[in-house]
């Protein structure tokens, strides 16, 4: 869980706090009633080990976070287009201010708080946490609708996931990988970055063959 979430933006005291939640799932029984500082320092150390095993995926995370960042402190939403099939997405978090209202309740005068439908702004905050998973959920769902219009065999989807009749399985496995590689292969990431207002901020590449993708067997299984 803690791998899984670290592109989704969780913080280091979120993910000891996983930890002691997925404990009983494994048959960890023993933490109910103990101190649980260990789990928290095992989660943020996790943490920590992850930012220094992928640098740059974790570079990139902060960048959304960024653009997120950026565009809340200036009351707007952080908006993109996906690649290839040009979908838009609008991360609106925008909360309503509270006013007060004087009332009487059987003659007797109250101060209400309400909330001020005239009155919106974007949360910095949540621009900048909701940035990195939305920007990946968009790139998820981009994948899953190439994959739709390809692959000729029936489909059921959730969320990220595939699946189809057994006898369709290797077209589907197929076509997966190659959609997968038509949405990278031209590295949408500069548009991205330009669309997210984050150009300005340099991202260190790697060397992998978008090409390899096709050759392997147990990708996606």
């Amino acid at each position: 869980m803690n791998v899984m979430t670290m592109v989704y933006g969780v913080t280091r005291f979120g993910s000891g706090e996983q930890i002691i939640e997925d404990a009983p799932k494994h048959g960890i029984d023993y933490l109910e009633g103990m101190d649980q500082s260990w789990a928290i320092w095992l989660g943020q150390l996790t943490y920590d080990t992850m930012f220094e095993a992928m640098p740059t995926s974790t570079k990139l995370l902060k960048l959304f976070e960024t653009a997120g960042k950026r565009r809340g402190n200036i009351n707007k939403s952080l908006a993109w287009r996906t690649p290839l099939v040009n979908f838009p997405v609008v991360q609106d978090y925008r909360v309503g201010e509270f006013v007060k209202v004087k009332a009487h309740f059987f003659n007797e005068p109250l101060m209400i708080s309400v909330r001020s439908p005239q009155i919106r702004k974007e949360s910095p905050s949540k621009q900048r946490t909701g940035a990195p998973p939305n920007i990946v959920h968009s790139l998820d769902a981009t994948h899953l609708m190439l994959t739709a219009e390809y692959c000729p065999e029936p489909l059921v989807t959730v969320h990220d996931s595939f699946g189809t009749l057994a006898g369709g399985m290797e077209r589907l496995h197929e076509d997966v990988r190659r959609t997968f590689i038509m949405l990278y292969h031209d590295n949408p990431l500069p548009d991205l970055l330009r669309q997210l207002g984050i150009s300005d901020l340099e991202v260190e590449l790697g060397d992998f063959d978008i090409m390899e993708v096709a050759k392997a067997e147990y990708c996606f299984l």
